[in-house]
């Protein structure tokens, strides 16, 4: 798997220690990344940059407490494909 093209958070996507507790990273579902990297990028705000799987795509950023968010978008079909089939 590549590395993915990152806008400003070189490093900073690593396991937290065992010693840390809390939360550690929160997914977000959302219907359109294009909209978000736009705004973030307006924003100036540090991110991943977009990383395209075969099921979803994905952008990472920080928030302030440098708590990772993971905004994903689940490709169409997806889900209709991993649903039980009755």
């Amino acid at each position: 798997m590549t590395e993915p093209q990152s806008r400003g958070l070189t490093g900073r996507f690593t396991m937290p220690s065992p010693q840390i507790t809390g939360v550690s990273h929160v997914d977000l579902s959302v219907p359109d990344l294009d909209n978000w990297l736009a705004r973030l990028d307006e924003l100036d705000i540090p991110h991943s940059g977009l990383t395209e799987q075969p099921n979803w795509d994905v952008l990472v950023l920080r928030d302030p407490d440098n708590v990772q968010l993971e905004l994903i978008h689940i490709k169409p079909g997806v889900i209709e494909m991993l649903s039980p089939s009755e």
